[in-house]
């Protein structure tokens, strides 16, 4: 899969109702922003745009748990490519 076909394929599940109900639930107010957030690490890190974008939802998901934002700057929690495979890293 291109790279732009994981980034056009990730924003259309973060899209759809289901997941933004879900991340909702666990950030309440700050939902829109750690999904905008999402998009824009994946869209920076070419290794990540090689791994599957259920590994992606899947790193992001823990991180919204934990309450943890995953912008690389703060260094609270990052999302990692290994082996095609996104993984949650904290920081």
């Amino acid at each position: 899969m291109k790279s732009s076909d994981v980034s056009a394929n990730l924003q259309q599940i973060l899209n759809s109702a289901g997941v933004k109900n879900r991340f909702d639930e666990l950030l309440d107010n700050s939902s829109a922003s750690f999904i905008s957030s999402i998009l824009t690490i994946v869209r920076s890190n070419s290794k990540l745009q090689d791994c599957s974008s259920n590994s992606i939802l899947s790193a992001a998901g823990i991180a919204a748990a934990l309450k943890l934002p995953i912008n690389p700057s703060l260094g609270f929690a990052y999302i990692v490519p290994y082996k095609n495979q996104a993984q949650f890293q904290i920081g």
